[in-house]
Order: structure tokens, then C-alpha cells, then sequence
């Protein structure tokens, strides 16, 4: 194989690499797409067989809000290509709550900055979005329309 034509081997093997990189582009793209549609609902339990839910929105902005509590709670984040989640600028109102709601705050505040990495999975009609945590825990959740 003479050196020109081990060159375009070599180029035809960084332009097979450079369309992968371009479908796992799209599909982030299309995970952030999903990200900004929908809501997220997640269930916290309040007592045994009693659960309140919380919602998650992933804004075009940057900014992520936790809707359904007491106090207004959101963070700026940031996605990355592998889809890594780095949370970052808490907001937090500081309203007096009921004792079940102000554990479910303190649970979300202590563990939001912590999140690592995310999932989206389809089932059926709806998707559900795996939020992992640095600690090895994970937050599952259903899309809600908005």
C-alpha cells in the first residue's frame, strides 16, 4: 500500500468516525427536544401509600424548575454531548411549609447538585426520563404534557 493510499484509508476511516459523531448529535438533539416538551413528573412519598407529585421543566432558557412545591426551586444547567447534566446557580424562595413538603424540598435541594447524567426512554405514548446521580442514586420519571 503506497503512502497515498494508506492516506485516504486513513481519512476514510476519520470521515465513518465523523457521521457516528453526527447521529449521536442528532439523537442529543433530539433527547434535548424531548427534554424541553414535556414536564416530568416524579412521585415523592409522603407517608406510607401517600405520594405527592413534583414536576421537573427543562426550559429553553437553561434553567431547570421544580413546580408543584411550596417555594419556587430552579437551577441554571448545562447538557453536554454525552448527555451529562451539570446543575449549577440555585434559586430558592424560602416560604414556610408544611413538615411533608419541607422534607421533599430539602431532599430536592440536596440532591440537584449532584445530578450526573440523563436517559430517555419511549414507552408507548409516553417517555420516561432516568436522571443518575454521582452518588450511584437515580431519579425515574413519566412525561406530562405541558
Amino acid at each position: 500500500m503506497n503512502k497515498f493510499s494508506l492516506m485516504l484509508f486513513f481519512l476514510s476511516l476519520f470521515n465513518m468516525g465523523a457521521k457516528e459523531l453526527g447521529a449521536k448529535e442528532i439523537i442529543n438533539s433530539a433527547d434535548e427536544e424531548i427534554l424541553f416538551s414535556y414536564d416530568w413528573r416524579m412521585n415523592f412519598e409522603l407517608r406510607e401509600g401517600i405520594y405527592h407529585p413534583v414536576l421537573i421543566r427543562f426550559s429553553t432558557d437553561k434553567s431547570l424548575h421544580f413546580i408543584n412545591l411550596c417555594n419556587d426551586i430552579s437551577w441554571r444547567y448545562k447538557i453536554s454531548k454525552n448527555h451529562a447534566i451539570n446543575v449549577t446557580s440555585p434559586q430558592i424562595t424560602l416560604v414556610g411549609c408544611q413538615e411533608e413538603m419541607k422534607l421533599i424540598e430539602e431532599e430536592i435541594i440536596k440532591r440537584t447538585p449532584g445530578m450526573k447524567k440523563y436517559k430517555i426512554n419511549k414507552n408507548g405514548n409516553e417517555f420516561n426520563l432516568i436522571i443518575f446521580f454521582k452518588d450511584g442514586g437515580e431519579w425515574g420519571l413519566k412525561s406530562q404534557k405541558k
